[in-house]
């Protein structure tokens, strides 16, 4: 018996020295690192895009509605002799621009406008009255400029006549055959 009491003291001791608490419930804060490191997940390298380079110089040309949607001309006010040709539901072209829609002025043909998308970007686009007055004007120059003279040049002089035809054949208009018809009695 007292090996037994001996045994009995010596589980009691290390139980009183030994005892272990209980541990304490896990929060949030602990495991956030591993949301950001995840053994799981294959992180992809991060490849700087470079972003095209947004054109602000554009002006609208024109808008023409066509049966299978928009078409609009646009021109860059630094090189005006460059015409950009969008089509609605067409892809990017070459410059990265592309038609969104078309918001038409039923009013106003100068208060219409363009949206396009340039990369990311939304850009409205809209006509320049300035250019369009400039356009006039230096076309009014040019007709004003070409004749020498336009009085003379609308009414012919009376030193020169007409050309005489050589044949008789060429100067006579067809004669006009006519079929004659048969009288047909009207009835009541």
């Amino acid at each position: 018996m007292a090996k037994f009491i001996t045994f009995i003291f010596i589980i009691v001791a290390f139980s009183a020295v030994g005892q272990a608490a209980l541990p304490k419930n896990p929060s949030i804060n602990e495991y956030r690192s591993l949301l950001s490191r995840s053994a799981f997940v294959i992180k992809k390298p991060v490849v700087p895009t470079q972003q095209p380079v947004i054109n602000n110089s554009l002006t609208l040309r024109g808008v023409s509605m066509l049966d299978d949607g928009w078409f609009v001309t646009v021109v860059d006010r630094k090189d005006s002799q460059k015409r950009i040709y969008l089509r609605e539901g067409a892809p990017a072209n070459k410059d990265g621009i592309k038609l969104i829609k078309v918001n038409k002025n039923k009013d106003d043909y100068m208060k219409t406008t363009v949206t396009v998308m340039t990369g990311t970007r939304k850009m409205t686009i809209a006509y320049n009255s300035t250019d369009i007055k400039n356009g006039i004007a230096k076309a009014t120059q040019v007709v004003r400029k070409s004749p020498a003279n336009p009085s003379s040049a609308s009414r012919p002089s009376s030193s020169v006549k007409p050309p005489v035809p050589t044949s008789r054949s060429t100067t006579r208009r067809p004669r006009v055959r006519r079929t004659p018809t048969t009288s047909v009695p009207r009835t009541k």
